[in-house]
C-alpha cells in the first residue's frame, strides 16, 4: 500500500509544480501590490493599501483559479473618503467584457457586486478598457474631465503580469483627486 500513497502524493506534487495556476504565491503577490502602492500614496493613506492587500488575500483562492501564466491581470481600487469599504474590480485581460475572470467586491467580510453594480463602483465600462489598454493618459483625462465624479477619493490602477517560473511584474499608477 505504501507504494500506492508515494505514487499518488508524487503524481500530486507533479501537477501542482506544473499547474500553472499553482505556480505563483499569491501571498506575496498581494504584499508586493501593497509595498508598490504605498510608494504612490502618502503615509497617512497607507491604511489604504493596507485595506485593499487584506481584500485580495481573501480572495486568493479566486485569483488563483482564474488565473495562468501568461495572463496579465487588473486591478481597479477606488477610495472614496469617508466611505471605508475599499470596492474593487479584478479581472483577466480578455477581448470580451465581462467575462467569467471579472469581479467586482467590497469591504470585510467580502460582498461581491452584480454587473448592474459595477457601473457605480468605477463609473464606467470605458475605464476598463482604457485599462485593458493600459492607457493612463486617457485614464486621467477621463477621470479629470468627468465633473460628476467624486471630488474627494483616490484611484489605484494595478496591472499584473504572469510570467514562467514564480515570476511576475506589478505595475501601479494612481490618481488622487482632492480638490
Amino acid at each position: 500500500m505504501k507504494p500506492l500513497l508515494r505514487t499518488i502524493a508524487t503524481v500530486l506534487i507533479l501537477i501542482a509544480a506544473i499547474s500553472p495556476s499553482y505556480g505563483h504565491n499569491w501571498n506575496a503577490i498581494c504584499n508586493d501590490i501593497c509595498k508598490r502602492q504605498k510608494k504612490l500614496l502618502r503615509k497617512l493613506e497607507y491604511p489604504i493599501a493596507d485595506g485593499y492587500k487584506k481584500n485580495r488575500k481573501q480572495l486568493a483562492f479566486y485569483f488563483k483559479n482564474v488565473s495562468h501564466v501568461g495572463d496579465t491581470l487588473y486591478y481597479i481600487e477606488t477610495f472614496r473618503w469617508g466611505h471605508y469599504n475599499y470596492p474593487s474590480t479584478f479581472w483577466v485581460k480578455t477581448e470580451e467584457y465581462p467575462k467569467p475572470s471579472f469581479i467586482s467586491y467590497s469591504g470585510n467580510p467580502i460582498n461581491y457586486f452584480s454587473d448592474n453594480q459595477v457601473e457605480r463602483l468605477f463609473d464606467s465600462w470605458e475605464m476598463i478598457d482604457i485599462c485593458n489598454r493600459w492607457d493612463i493618459a486617457s485614464f486621467k483625462k477621463l477621470e479629470y474631465n468627468n465633473p460628476e465624479l467624486d471630488h474627494e477619493r483616490i484611484i489605484i490602477l494595478t496591472r499584473v503580469i504572469l510570467y514562467k517560473k514564480r515570476k511576475y511584474k506589478i505595475d501601479c499608477v494612481s490618481i488622487i483627486r482632492t480638490w
